[in-house]
């Protein structure tokens, strides 16, 4: 014959309110978290250009993109508008590293987060010296900022010119 097992103790009405009082800031807390979160999920679909997008694993199919016409065109004009110099080093730039990957970004609307640079650059910006990948996009904006920085700091005096951009090329 098995025994009964106790039953589990049930709270009271006035401990059930202690609790919920000692939680009123918690809860408060975390329904703003969620309000935050529910609000920023609606904005992005009433408007995909509104938020930053970081990564490039991010954008639907973007390894079909980088090979299209449109982002060749895109490449192109950007770094016609660097004379194909890289911003971080001046030495030649072939490739352009996106800081924003936004719809309008990758439609060629917006290329003001399209940087002219040279692989060697591209990879620092994206890899720490040990070769690992940086760990935030935050790192590598940092890193970038850095390094063009540095480049514009060693130019002559009489070199310094006003950097074309992308707008500026027909």
């Amino acid at each position: 014959m098995l025994h009964k097992l106790p039953d589990d103790p049930e709270p009271t009405e006035a401990e059930l309110q202690e609790e919920l009082a000692s939680m009123s800031d918690w809860l408060e807390h975390s329904g703003r978290g969620m309000a935050r979160l529910r609000w920023r999920v609606r904005r992005a679909q009433q408007d995909p250009d509104a938020f930053h997008v970081h990564f490039a694993s991010q954008v639907p199919d973007y390894p079909s993109y980088q090979y299209s016409a449109e982002w060749e065109a895109i490449r192109s004009k950007v770094l016609d508008a660097a004379d194909h110099r890289c911003a971080c080093c001046s030495k030649k730039a072939k490739q352009v590293h996106h800081r924003d990957y936004r719809p309008r970004v990758l439609r060629g609307e917006d290329l003001t987060p399209l940087v002219a640079i040279c692989g060697k650059c591209h990879k620092r910006v994206h890899n720490n010296e040990a070769g690992k990948r940086r760990d935030t996009w935050d790192e590598c904006e940092r890193v970038l900022a850095e390094m063009v920085a540095e480049n514009q700091a060693a130019k002559p005096k009489g070199r310094r010119t006003r950097a074309k951009s992308a707008a500026d090329v027909p």
